[in-house]
């Protein structure tokens, strides 16, 4: 939880552009949370990709998880709920990832699944404005976000 927090405040602060004294403008400077998340400047980099068979080699290279993942928007509750998100997957991820070969895609397909659901839900149940693949229901909304990934492959290159 403390983790969480620490997080989402670095997260203001890379959103509104501030700096920590001292430090790098955040805009610049990734987040790096060990054995999590990996947060880096840009606003382009949400929502992760749908894992598949492609792109499982990437979600679990070198053995540990890292998702590498911006927020799309400034709205500020939107982006506390994504970096929720991302922050979560990225522990969900690292656990599929030490599963037995056969059972990594299954169980990081069923997080990422589950973890935008829920996204979704929260979104709707608090009447913010939603994401407009949580507009979407089942396949199309997974379709949805898989699709407005900019790094299908894990990859993260520009």
């Amino acid at each position: 939880m403390a983790m969480k927090i620490q997080v989402l405040l670095l997260v203001s602060w890379f959103v509104l552009g501030q700096s920590v004294p001292g430090s790098d403008d955040m805009r610049q400077r990734p987040i790096q949370i060990p054995g999590r998340v990996r947060v880096e400047g840009g606003p382009e980099k949400f929502p992760p990709a749908r894992p598949s068979a492609k792109n499982i080699g990437n979600i679990c290279k070198d053995g540990s998880k890292k998702l590498s993942q911006g927020l799309k928007d400034s709205d500020y509750s939107n982006v506390y709920e994504k970096a929720n998100v991302l922050v979560d997957l990225g522990e969900a991820l690292g656990k599929c990832c030490r599963q037995p070969e056969k059972e990594k895609l299954p169980c990081s397909q069923k997080a990422w699944s589950a973890l935008l659901n829920k996204m979704c839900e929260k979104q709707g149940a608090v009447k913010m404005e939603q994401n407009k693949c949580c507009l979407m229901d089942g396949a199309a909304m997974e379709n949805c976000f898989d699709q407005n990934s900019r790094f299908p492959n894990y990859d993260f290159k520009n």
